[in-house]
């Protein structure tokens, strides 16, 4: 069962794939938006991983990524075949800190170019799509170098108002915590930032509100995915 503490951890692995790996990656995804176009995935693109109840899928996506960005999901066979044996060989080390968690799965591919970024939001352990899997921690992994600005960032935050009543031992942030709400964006947190190298990857417990710096230089490549029960 997921433990509050385990939601509001932060940890990171410098090596998480090789750099032939974040190669293999680029290179399937690269094949995948050239077949298709890359509008269909970036300015013409109609679905987004985020959704909130009540707002189209439009103005989500003008909410959680103002300036826009590169989504693409699924990923293809060979980017997900190479994510898959990383996860293999991390996934004791992950198990020992994260002890709810059985997997890392949902792997979604981004890229941010200049003045993109994605906006403070949590992702929440439990996902009514599919509630037989509760979301432990989110993982970003960095594919590339050469770009400026795009830092991830995490925030913490001591304030009550963040959270909700327990009722089952479990601390669960209130609902609504992005920008659709008055009170996320009122509320005082402070803000650490980390920018991994090309193969890093950084997990983030599920209550955490997080987001990324605009990039000022370049493209950031990554992927994202649930570390889940």
């Amino acid at each position: 069962m997921l433990t509050t503490s385990e939601s509001l951890l932060v940890h990171s692995i410098e090596q998480f794939l090789t750099p032939m790996e974040c190669q293999a990656i680029c290179d399937a995804v690269d094949r995948q938006i050239t077949a298709d176009g890359r509008a269909a995935f970036e300015g013409e693109r109609a679905v987004s991983v985020h959704a909130v109840d009540g707002m189209s899928t439009r103005d989500v996506m003008e909410l959680y990524e103002p300036a826009g960005r590169l989504e693409l999901f699924p990923l293809p066979v060979g980017a997900t075949t190479v994510l898959d044996e990383a996860a293999r060989r991390a996934l004791p080390h992950l198990r020992s800190l994260f002890p709810s968690g059985r997997r890392l799965t949902s792997w979604i591919y981004l890229e941010y170019g200049v003045g993109q970024y994605i906006t403070p939001h949590i992702d929440m352990p439990f996902d009514e799509t599919d509630p037989d899997h509760v979301k432990v921690a989110g993982v970003s992994i960095t594919l590339n170098d050469g770009f400026s600005g795009g830092d991830f960032v995490v925030e913490t935050c001591g304030s009550p108002d963040l959270w909700e009543e327990p009722t089952d031992g479990l601390r669960r942030v209130r609902e609504g915590a992005d920008h659709t709400t008055q009170w996320y964006k009122a509320l005082p947190r402070t803000r650490w930032r980390t920018r991994m190298a090309a193969g890093g990857l950084v997990m983030f417990g599920s209550q955490l509100s997080h987001s990324t710096e605009p990039v000022t230089h370049g493209r950031i490549k990554k992927v994202i995915g649930f570390f889940t029960n």
